[in-house]
C-alpha cells in the first residue's frame, strides 16, 4: 500500500509541529505494513523426484528462507513432505488403488481433500486445499491397480492452513500427475 502525502511549511506557528507528528507516525507506520516477506528460496522442479513445473508451485507454498522436502515412506503409499522455514506446507502422495476407485472415493480418505471437492471429468478433484487425480498410463504391478496422485496444503505447529484458488491446486496435481509418469513408481515398481 503506496501513501503519498503532501507536506506544505510555511511560517511557523504555535504548535504546528505538534500537529505534524502524528501525520508523520501513520505515514512511517503505513510503510512499515506495507513490506511482505517475501520467498527467498528457488522453487524446485522435482518432489522428490518427481518431475513438476516450478511455477504450478508458486502460488501453493508460503513466503520464507528455506524450503526442505523429503519422502515419507507409508505401506503403500509413497508420501514427500515439503517444508518452509522448517515447517510443513504441503505433502504429495502416489498410491495404486482399485480399478473401480475414482477421485472422489480416493478423496475420502486423503486429508485435505473434499470429496465433494470440485471434479475436473472423472480424473480429478480439486479444492482449495488439496487435490487427488487418476494417472493414466502407468502399467500396474498387480491386475487391477490404477496410479492415483494426491496434494495437500498443510496445517499444523505454527501454521495456519493456506486456502488457495482451485485453479492453482488443479494446475499443480495436472503437473505432478505428469511428472509421476516419469518416475519408476508408475512403472509399477511398489515399495
Amino acid at each position: 500500500m503506496k501513501v503519498l502525502m503532501t507536506l506544505q511549511f510555511g511560517p511557523a506557528r504555535r504548535g504546528s509541529t505538534r500537529a505534524l507528528l502524528p501525520a508523520v507516525a501513520i505515514l512511517v507506520a503505513l510503510t512499515g505494513c506495507s513490506s511482505k516477506k517475501e520467498r527467498a528460496y528457488a522453487l524446485p522442479d522435482k518432489l522428490c523426484g518427481t518431475p513438476v513445473a516450478p511455477a504450478t508451485l508458486a502460488p501453493l507454498l508460503p513466503a520464507g528462507d528455506k524450503l526442505t522436502q523429503g519422502k515419507n515412506p507409508g505401506s503403500e503409499e509413497e508420501r514427500c513432505s515439503v517444508h518452509v522455514d522448517g515447517k510443513s506446507a504441503m505433502y504429495t502422495g502416489a498410491l495404486w488403488e482399485g480399478v473401480d476407485d475414482t477421485p472422489r472415493r480416493v478423496a475420502r480418505w486423503e486429508q485435505g481433500v473434499d470429496p465433494l471437492d470440485t471434479p475436473e471429468g472423472n480424473d480429478i478433484i480439486h479444492g482449495p486445499t488439496g487435490a487427488v487425480a487418476r494417472v493414466a498410463g502407468c502399467p500396474a504391478a498387480k491386475k487391477g491397480d490404477v496410479m492415483y496422485v494426491s496434494m495437500r496444503l498443510v496445517e499444523g505447529e505454527g501454521v495456519k492452513l493456506r486456502e488457495v484458488d482451485e485453479k492453482y491446486t488443479l494446475a499443480f496435481i495436472r503437473s505432478y500427475a505428469k511428472g509421476i509418469r516419469q518416475t519408476e513408481r508408475c512403472a509399477g515398481k511398489h515399495q
